[in-house]
């Protein structure tokens, strides 16, 4: 009897371990799966935001006459640093011309902005 009980209960161990072992297996498989998903995810919505942001800056800039400074240096080759340093300066540069100043928003007419670049571009 105590025999019996010896053999059913290493027989439990074994099969206990064994259950252990898959269980194990099948955790790291698991983890592993929903890691890479987490991964594919992230890379979907950054692409999805990456391209709705792309398709709202054309919808907002174009053909529009009034842009901000983010979507100005998007249309043109100034960074936003650029564009406000000369937005800081307008009084003496003639940009003041351009702009338009709604509470603490500043606006840029493209059509002006344009017509004040090129003559900056001649001699």
């Amino acid at each position: 009897m105590i025999k019996k009980k010896k053999e059913l209960a290493s027989k439990l161990i074994f099969d206990m371990q064994c259950m252990l072992k898959v269980l194990k297996e099948n955790t790291e498989t698991s983890l592993k799966i929903i890691h890479t998903t987490q991964e594919l995810f992230a890379e979907k919505i950054k692409d999805m935001n990456n391209k709705q942001e792309e398709k709202l800056t054309g919808e907002m800039t174009q053909g529009k006459k009034w842009v901000t400074v983010k979507q100005l240096s998007q249309l043109y080759p100034f960074s936003t640093s650029a564009i406000r340093n000369m937005i800081f300066f307008s009084k003496n540069n003639g940009m003041d011309k351009c702009i338009a100043r709604i509470g603490r928003k500043v606006l840029i007419n493209t059509e002006v902005f344009e017509h004040w670049f090129s003559k900056k571009l001649k001699p």
